[in-house]
């Protein structure tokens, strides 16, 4: 029990050091998140150039989904 209490904490920690509070650290992250998704975004429009028109939306739906999980993670860090 005293165990799991530990890996917990441990775990607590490491979460909350991985939190930006740095206001440039901060703006840095927001432009990484933003050019990361840009070039993902541009990425895929040149990759499905000659898809299918279902190959292209299903690919889009990907590449969308993965970018707004990314972003909340970077989010999360900038509490």
């Amino acid at each position: 029990m005293r165990n799991s209490k530990k890996n917990s904490k441990d775990k607590a920690i490491k979460h909350a050091e991985g939190i930006k509070t740095g206001s440039f650290e901060r703006r840095l992250s927001l432009t990484r998140a933003g050019l990361l998704a840009g070039t993902k975004v541009a990425g895929h429009m040149t990759a499905s150039l000659f898809s299918s028109k279902e190959k292209r939306q299903e690919r889009r739906k990907k590449v969308l989904s993965e970018q707004a999980h990314f972003l909340v993670s970077e989010l999360g860090k900038l509490k």
